[in-house]
């Protein structure tokens, strides 16, 4: 994330926490299956920096994003 950031980010490791799993791995076979989709990314460099882009952009414009959905309340 940091290089993504281009900011340091502290990181703190700690203990497992109960019922957590040691591995998670993902598989979009289902997905492609049941809903013929397809992932439009799919390595982990290019997800977190798409990732990180679009909650930067949120941050930036949640603001007017939420005055105009106001707007529209009846």
């Amino acid at each position: 994330m940091q290089k993504y950031s281009s900011q340091p980010i502290a990181i703190k490791f700690e203990k497992k926490r109960e019922g957590e799993p040691s591995v998670l791995v993902a598989n979009a076979a289902k997905a492609r299956q049941l809903l013929q989709w397809e992932p439009q990314y799919s390595d982990l460099p290019t997800l977190i920096g798409s990732a990180w882009r679009w909650h930067q952009w949120l941050f930036e414009n949640g603001p007017l994003l939420r005055s105009a959905l106001a707007a529209k309340q009846p």
